[in-house]
């Protein structure tokens, strides 16, 4: 087990704008130069932060984007290896092997039959009622937040503890899951926990960012969390057939009293 880490405001700005151009290439220098380190003070304090190199990171990110996108499309594994900055399918492929042990032809495939072995049917909610999981578009809003990784045993989201300041807790708080659970190794899976960005810029350790923006399936889920991982299996295999397909990107869970809303990326086929 990974203990828990709290990562800092300039890494979480680096690790934001690579993911958002992922298919550029990232050499360390570059990376260093937008982190404002030189590049072995930046690789490492990145190292320490985020418990692997930033090429690992970035190798890291495509071929788990890819192993979302095998499973949330019918799209060709050549154009795929593309779509995620990978030149040569021969590149991807090989590199696909050795993350996952299997091809991605074949990763594909046994997850749907795994699917149906475990008695899911791809497009149904597989615990809940008809009706539970609803679509919706969520208008952008602006947050700050604080990302941690890792995982310790009963963590909680406690607005009175530290990384929080001494502000009044909002009526509303966000937790932002930015890996998949289910394919990210436990320890590197990403969390941003987050509150109404106030009237002046984010600081001392907070960084501004936007969520929503786009559609989502929608699932509310009693209690003030932690959220069962039943609930982010239900929204899984839900969006992997129908109009609604899982799109990559952050799970968002906004956090009411007594309450929690989970909402997933999902893309309206009909409208592509």
């Amino acid at each position: 087990m990974i203990d828990r880490q709290w990562i800092p405001e300039q890494i979480v700005q680096l690790t934001d704008r690579v993911e958002a151009k992922l298919t550029e290439t990232w050499s360390l220098d570059r990376m260093a130069q937008e982190a404002g380190y030189s590049p072995f003070h930046f690789h490492r304090t990145f190292r320490a932060a985020m418990g692997e190199t930033p090429t690992d990171f970035i190798e890291r990110l495509r071929l788990e984007t890819a192993a979302l996108l095998l499973l949330a499309s019918e799209e060709p594994i050549t154009h795929l290896a593309m779509d995620i900055g990978y030149g040569r399918p021969e590149t991807f492929a090989r590199r696909f092997r050795a993350r996952f042990g299997v091809s991605a032809r074949d990763y594909r495939s046994h997850q749907i039959r795994l699917w149906s072995e475990l008695g899911l049917d791809a497009g149904k909610d597989p615990l809940g009622e008809p009706g539970e999981i609803v679509v919706t578009r969520l208008p952008e809003s602006k947050i700050e937040v604080r990302r941690s990784r890792g995982e310790d045993e009963g963590f909680t989201f406690d607005p009175e503890d530290p990384p929080w300041c001494e502000w009044d807790v909002p009526d509303v708080l966000f937790g932002v899951t930015l890996d998949w659970p289910g394919i990210t190794p436990p320890g590197f899976v990403r969390q941003d926990w987050g509150r109404p960005l106030r009237a002046r810029v984010a600081s001392d350790g907070w960084v501004a960012r936007a969520i929503g923006g786009g559609t989502y399936a929608s699932l509310r889920v009693p209690g003030t969390g932690p959220v069962p991982p039943t609930i982010y299996q239900r929204l899984y295999v839900w969006s992997m057939a129908g109009r609604y397909r899982l799109r990559p990107g952050p799970v968002l869970e906004f956090y009411h009293d007594q309450e929690i809303v989970v909402h997933q990326p999902v893309r309206d086929t009909e409208k592509e």
